[in-house]
C-alpha cells in the first residue's frame, strides 16, 4: 500500500493550475481523486517506481533542469528539430514542453511499457487531441531502432534514425545493471541523434560506479560513477559535456550498505560524430 498522500501536490498553485487549465478539474477533491485513480492504475503494471509512489509523474521534473531554457531556444531557431523523451512513463514532460511552445508534431516519447502512455492519456484526458507521437518499444532492440517495420507491423524509431535534434532521458540510466548497459543506451542513442544533436538528462549518479545490494528491497543497486558516466559520453563522440550535480537523499534502508555519495546528475552534451 503507498504511504504518500498528493495534499502537498494540492497546495503547488502553478500545478493546479496545469490541470484545470489542460485538463479541465478545478475541484481540488475532485483533482485529488484523479490522482489517485490514475497512481492506482500505474501501479497495475507491476513494479512500484518511488516517483510513482510519490506522485512525481504528475509534474514536469524535465522544466526543472539548467538545460531546459535551451531545448525551448533550439525549438524557437529551429521549429522542425524532434525532441525524443526516451522512458516517457505518462508523457508528462513531453506535455509541458508543448504547453510551452514546442511544436507538438516534432514530439516524440517511447517507452517499453503501453500501460504508461495510455494512463497519461487519461491523466490529461487528451487522447483524441494531444498532437505528441507515442511509441512502445524496447530502445536496447537494435530491429526497434535500425530496421524499417514490415506493412501491419507496429510503428517503431527507425524513420528517426540521424534525425532526432534532442534526445531527453530522465530518470533511466540509474535503472541500468551495468557500465555495458550504460555504453549500449548511448550507442542507440547514437543511432537517432542528427550531427551537433543534444543529448540531456538527468540520473542518480555515484561519486564511483558502485553496485550494492540492498537486503530490506532484495535488489541490487548499480549507480555510474560521475567521471566513469563522463568517459562514457566522450567514448561515443559526445562534447560540450556540462553537469549539474544535486543533492540525492540517501533511503534509510540504503544507509547501512552505501559507502558512496549519490548525486541527481543533470547533464547536457553535443554529439559530434566522426567525419569519415
Amino acid at each position: 500500500m503507498c504511504k504518500e498522500d498528493n495534499s502537498q501536490w494540492l497546495q503547488d498553485e502553478a500545478l493546479c493550475r496545469l490541470y484545470s487549465e489542460y485538463v479541465g478539474i478545478q475541484d481540488q477533491e475532485q483533482l485529488s481523486t484523479h490522482w489517485e485513480t490514475i497512481r492506482a492504475r500505474l501501479n497495475e503494471n507491476g513494479k512500484a517506481y518511488k516517483c510513482i509512489e510519490q506522485f512525481k509523474f504528475l509534474s514536469s521534473r524535465l522544466a526543472t533542469r539548467f538545460y531546459y531554457p535551451r531545448i525551448l531556444e533550439l525549438a524557437k531557431q529551429e521549429p522542425t528539430r524532434i525532441f525524443i523523451d526516451i522512458g516517457c512513463c505518462t508523457g508528462t514532460d513531453l506535455r509541458q514542453l508543448l504547453l510551452d511552445g514546442y511544436p507538438g508534431t516534432c514530439l516524440v516519447g517511447t517507452d517499453l511499457s503501453r500501460h504508461y502512455i495510455e494512463c497519461g492519456y487519461e491523466l490529461f484526458q487528451d487522447r483524441d487531441t494531444c498532437p505528441i507521437h507515442f511509441i512502445t518499444g524496447d530502445i536496447f532492440d537494435s530491429k526497434f531502432v535500425v530496421e524499417q517495420p514490415l506493412p501491419g507491423q507496429q510503428p517503431n524509431l527507425a524513420r528517426f534514425q540521424n534525425q532526432i535534434g534532442i534526445v531527453y532521458s530522465g530518470s533511466v540510466i540509474h535503472l541500468l545493471q551495468s557500465i555495458d548497459e550504460v555504453d549500449a543506451f548511448i550507442t542507440q542513442v547514437t543511432r537517432l541523434l542528427t550531427p551537433g544533436g543534444l543529448f540531456v538528462g538527468t540520473h542518480v549518479a555515484a561519486d564511483r560506479t558502485v553496485s550494492v545490494y540492498i537486503p530490506p528491497r532484495h535488489y541490487t543497486k548499480h549507480w555510474v560513477g560521475v567521471h566513469d558516466f563522463k568517459a562514457a559520453l566522450q567514448r561515443h563522440h559526445f562534447g560540450d559535456i556540462e553537469f549539474k550535480l544535486e543533492p540525492r537523499l540517501t533511503r534509510e534502508e540504503e544507509k547501512p550498505y552505501l559507502d558512496v555519495q549519490c548525486h541527481w546528475l543533470s547533464f547536457s552534451a553535443v554529439y559530434y560524430p566522426p567525419r569519415h
